[in-house]
């Protein structure tokens, strides 16, 4: 007779084994989350461009923390390494584990347990146990148990062991239990929180654009993340590292200014954008601190904003005598030529005194005649009537109000939706993990004896009820014996 050593398993087994670790998980999660705080200890790539970061370290000690990655943690090659490897680990944890948990799932009932071991002392973290004498008989119990599970726990009775005689015969309940559809929603929140984060990492980024009212960018600088949709802004036939050019342009029509009556303090602002392509306007929105304007996925959102220190003011433009053929259009000085049905007039000059009020100088020409210079006044609208009257077009000065400059954040997150999605699926296995309990019970009888033991996902929780249990347990037994010696049936 020949003995067969066992067959050791393969490499591929034991790499499949470790990638699916969940000792692996706990390694890469304090890896990842560890070097994650150190990013609030050592200034990242934002940081270092304002502080002068070689005055904090040496020059060598500079360079290697650069070359290192610890500069730029988030955006560095191993870093995104170890999301990838987690990314596989939870997959292949999933993979590995889901079969099992899957069936463990859809048991309609626990299986047997050693009495023996959930009345030892020893073993009270995961077991509950009594032992009750009683006398009542093996079938009575029977039908004792399927009733007190079906009334006093709310579960269904299985007999999980039946060794026949003055032997044990065991029956078990369970309720709260952790279902297929709620596994199924656990995994695919890990998978879609994931894939969501290391979306963003590899696509997602954050940048900023600095522009006036009344006038256009093409271009913005990259503060964190990586672009690939885009090429770098190209000056000169060489390119800016830092500075990409979209294909697209964006327009500062506005800035809106609300402010508090109070305190005079900004209560609420933000900027009228517009998005241009090949020079026609695709798109419009306002762009607020908490109210985004989003295009092409791109987040537009207000930052700071300053005082251009430049006026600009309300022109009505009448064709003809007043009140007729009006438009109403907005301009600065040397904002540039504004066409008109039958020439074109531009501002020089916008003025605003106390004594005085609001006046503008104006550029105009009328069809093939020469260039002509004039003010208008915002106190007297009637003016340019008067004084052109041969004119065909008429100007109207409005209230003039400082322009302003703003700082737009523009932010990519590709992979948001997929995070959020991740997080609801974990709330809600969260939700669920709370409000049911997974509660099991198993009731034993042997010749003189009863035993109740029960385990719980929350065994600390679950000890005040299932003490009332052990009442209720033995108020029915005595009901039993005492119903038995009643009717003179015995035991």
């Amino acid at each position: 007779m020949s003995l067969t050593s066992p067959s050791r398993p393969g490499v591929l087994t034991n790499f499949w084994r470790t990638l699916g670790s969940a000792y692996l998980t706990s390694v890469l999660l304090f890896v990842i989350v560890g070097f994650s705080l150190l990013t609030l200890i050592i200034p990242q790539e934002l940081a270092i461009e304002s502080i002068n970061a070689p005055n904090l370290f040496n020059r060598e000690t500079f360079y290697w923390l650069k070359a290192a990655g610890i500069l730029d943690i988030f955006h560095s090659g191993w870093f995104f390494s170890a999301l990838i490897l987690l990314i596989l680990n939870l997959l292949s944890l999933c993979v590995q584990n889901f079969p099992h948990a899957w069936r463990q799932s859809r048991l309609k009932y626990p299986g047997a347990i050693h009495m023996g071991h959930a009345l030892d002392e020893k073993r009270g973290e995961k077991y509950l146990g009594v032992e009750i004498p009683s006398s009542i008989g093996r079938e009575t119990f029977r039908d004792l148990a399927a009733s007190f599970a079906r009334s006093r726990f709310g579960g269904r009775a299985f007999v999980v062991k039946d060794e026949g005689g003055l032997n044990e015969l065991q029956i078990s309940s369970q309720r709260g239990q952790y279902g297929p559809v709620a596994l199924l929603l656990s995994c695919l929140g890990i998978f879609l929180t994931i894939v969501g984060a290391g979306l963003d990492f590899n696509r997602g980024f954050l940048g900023q654009m600095s522009i006036g009212e009344g006038s256009q960018v093409k271009f913005f600088q990259l503060l964190k993340g990586q672009i690939r949709d885009y090429p770098l802004l190209q000056e000169q036939g060489h390119a800016i590292p830092g500075f990409y050019e979209p294909d697209f342009q964006v327009g500062y029509k506005h800035f809106v200014l609300e402010l508090d009556p109070a305190t005079q303090k900004p209560k609420h602002y933000g900027s009228d954008l517009e998005i241009f392509q090949n020079g026609k306007k695709v798109a419009s929105g306002f762009a607020g601190v908490n109210a985004p304007f989003e295009f092409q996925g791109i987040r537009f959102i207000q930052g700071e904003y300053l005082n251009a220190g430049q006026l600009e003011a309300e022109i009505k433009v009448s064709d003809g005598p007043v009140g007729h053929g009006e438009e109403l259009l907005t301009a600065a000085a040397n904002s540039g030529a504004h066409a008109l049905a039958d020439g074109e007039f531009s501002v020089l000059e916008i003025q605003n005194s106390e004594d005085l009020g609001a006046s503008a100088q104006i550029k105009y020409r009328e069809g093939k005649a020469e260039l002509e210079n004039f003010w208008i006044f915002e106190r007297h609208p009637d003016y340019d009537f008067v004084h052109r009257k041969k004119s065909r077009f008429h100007f109207v000065l409005g209230k003039p109000k400082n322009r302003f400059s703003s700082q737009i954040i523009l932010s990519k997150n590709p992979g948001w939706t997929l995070i959020w999605v991740g997080l609801i699926f974990f709330a809600l296995n969260l939700f669920y993990g709370l409000l049911n309990d997974h509660r099991k019970i198993w009731l034993s009888w042997t010749n003189g004896k009863v035993s109740l033991a029960g385990s719980s996902s929350q065994i600390v929780l679950f000890q005040p009820s299932f003490e009332r249990l052990i009442e209720k347990l033995k108020h029915r037994l005595a009901r039993a014996e005492k119903g038995a010696r009643a009717t003179g049936t015995g035991t």
